[in-house]
């Protein structure tokens, strides 16, 4: 290779080495830059969100439902059975809604578990929404706690004077302080007129058949923890499930009824 044979390729290396250098300031090298950037941007806002839902097993639930709710909704039709409904169901149960719903939501739920406390805005909620297209019925799971059992007796006691629904919701607002301030703090507060009946209610146990049943049901379908839910019989989820869930949920699920 002579001098100027040297030269010229000496210049076109150093050319090359420039364009090569300046590759990012095409618009071709700020298109490829934005996305890359908006992959790896997408990435690990994916890699966040996994070890989020990971750190928080209750809301993955959450998301895995919503993700099947189609399926769930075609299931509440598809799967429903007449004797399994009778026994979700029960008898001599309180409820809300219509004597003659389009869709009936069963919840068994206990006066101890603060998860059903979290949930008691959602029933109130939902019989607000939906009106006389639901019915909402209120079964009682007492197994968290020894008292379980006595504060669902609570409840049924004021029912006989049709203070259950105040009592229900009181039991749950004062969870935490019941403890300390006994139930007879309660009896003033719901209405209850005729307290000596309602004492000799609770200490007769009147009506622990009526739970024994409810509870006996609930281990019959295989409710592992409170709340359970159903509608029209089928097992439709557990816990705290957020209104917009549910609102989803209820909207679809009527809109197949019709």
């Amino acid at each position: 290779m002579n001098l100027e044979e040297r030269i010229k390729y000496l210049r076109a290396k150093g050319l090359s080495k420039k364009l090569s250098a300046r590759w990012h300031k095409k618009w071709w090298g700020v298109l490829l830059l934005v996305i890359l950037a908006s992959l790896l941007l997408v990435s690990l806002s994916f890699i966040f969100l996994i070890i989020h839902l990971i750190s928080n097993p209750v809301e993955m639930a959450l998301v895995r439902k919503s993700l099947k709710s189609s399926d769930e909704v075609k299931s509440v039709y598809s799967d429903y059975n007449p004797a399994n409904i009778k026994i979700v169901e029960g008898t001599n149960s309180y409820f809300l809604g219509a004597e003659n719903p389009v869709l009936t939501i069963v919840v068994f739920s206990d006066f101890s578990c603060p998860i059903c406390k979290e949930s008691l805005p959602i029933i109130s909620s939902l019989a607000i929404k939906y009106g006389e297209q639901v019915k909402i019925i209120v079964r009682d799971f007492p197994v968290i706690s020894e008292e379980s059992e006595n504060l669902a007796l609570v409840a049924r006691c004021a029912g006989e004077q049709d203070k259950y629904w105040p009592m229900f919701y009181k039991l749950f607002a004062w969870q935490d302080e019941l403890y300390n301030l006994g139930i007879g703090a309660l009896v003033e507060e719901v209405g209850i007129v005729e307290t000596d009946e309602f004492y000799n209610c609770i200490d007769e146990k009147k009506y622990i058949s009526n739970i024994a049943k409810d509870k006996s049901d609930g281990v019959f379908l295989q409710i592992a923890g409170t709340p359970t839910w159903f509608i029209n019989g089928v097992k439709v989820g557990e816990g705290a499930i957020p209104f917009t869930f549910w609102s989803e949920f209820l909207d679809k699920a009527l809109k197949n009824s019709n």
